[in-house]
Order: structure tokens, then C-alpha cells, then sequence
């Protein structure tokens, strides 16, 4: 299967903001959770290949089916003359029901890469707020008790 070029954007954009998060990490905590999200999402993403190879031809009779009635339903939009029936090409029928299925696959796989990313922000988040809070802490540690060396205005 062929990537796309948005897929393709998404992976670089993926690794390069996890290669981002890696060079801010500082605690082992915080390269125990890097790893936690990155082999979850690596996990899911496993699994869904899985389920996609092992329940390939079921997706495609389920999608089949909805496409048959999709296609003969009542439609207000456009309804056939009396006395004409719609008919479906099996080839066609075939084409579109492995797009769909392809389709799916493919948004699935972008939603767990998304949380994959969002999960990422919010580590980067957290560590920023830690280290911001730690350095307004020694600023505020500093600050009240420094003493001034030199001569004062006393």
C-alpha cells in the first residue's frame, strides 16, 4: 500500500516532534512516560493491522451490504422512473467496498497517530509548567535574601 503525501507529512511531523520531546526530557519519569505512550501507540497501531488483515473479507461483505442499501433505498432526491430497477455492477460493487474499507482503515490508524501526537503536547506541556515553576522558585528563593555586596545608601 501506498502512502500519501499527507501520510507521509504526518509520520515526519510525528517523529520529528517526538525527537523534539526527547531532547527536554530530563527525569527518568519523564522517559519511562515517552516510552509508555510510544509503545502504547505502537501497540494499537499493531492491533489494528491485525484486525484489518484478519477480518479483511468480512469488512468487505459488511461494506457490501451497505452500500446495496444504500443504493436501493428510497431516495427523495432523485427517485428511479416506475418500472426501473437499479443494478449494480459486481466488479464496482468490489472496487468500492475496498475503498471504503481502505478508508476506514486509514482514519483509524490516523486517530491513534493523532492521539499518538496529542499525547506528546501534553508531556511537552507538562515539563515546561514543571520547569517553569522551578525556576520562579529559585527566583523566589534568591530574591528576598540576597544580599547586596558593596556599598548601600545606608
Amino acid at each position: 500500500m501506498r502512502l500519501t503525501t499527507e501520510e507521509v507529512l504526518r509520520d515526519v511531523y510525528l517523529e520529528a516532534a517526538r525527537h523534539d520531546l526527547a531532547r527536554s526530557l530530563k527525569t527518568g519519569d519523564d522517559w519511562v512516560r515517552l516510552k509508555e505512550i510510544t509503545q502504547d501507540a505502537t501497540a494499537r497501531i499493531e492491533a489494528e493491522r491485525a484486525a484489518h488483515a484478519h477480518d479483511y473479507q468480512a469488512r468487505i461483505a459488511e461494506a457490501k451490504q451497505i452500500i446495496l442499501r444504500e443504493e436501493h433505498g428510497i431516495r427523495l432526491d432523485q427517485p428511479l422512473p416506475p418500472g426501473v430497477e437499479k443494478q449494480s455492477d459486481a466488479d464496482r460493487l468490489q472496487s468500492i467496498a475496498e475503498t471504503r474499507v481502505r478508508q476506514d482503515y486509514d482514519r483509524r490508524i490516523a486517530v491513534i497517530k493523532t492521539d499518538e501526537l496529542d499525547q506528546y503536547r501534553d508531556l511537552t506541556n507538562a515539563i515546561r509548567m514543571r520547569d517553569r515553576s522551578e525556576v520562579s522558585e529559585q527566583a523566589r528563593s534568591q530574591s528576598p535574601e540576597r544580599k547586596r555586596s558593596g556599598p548601600t545608601r545606608e
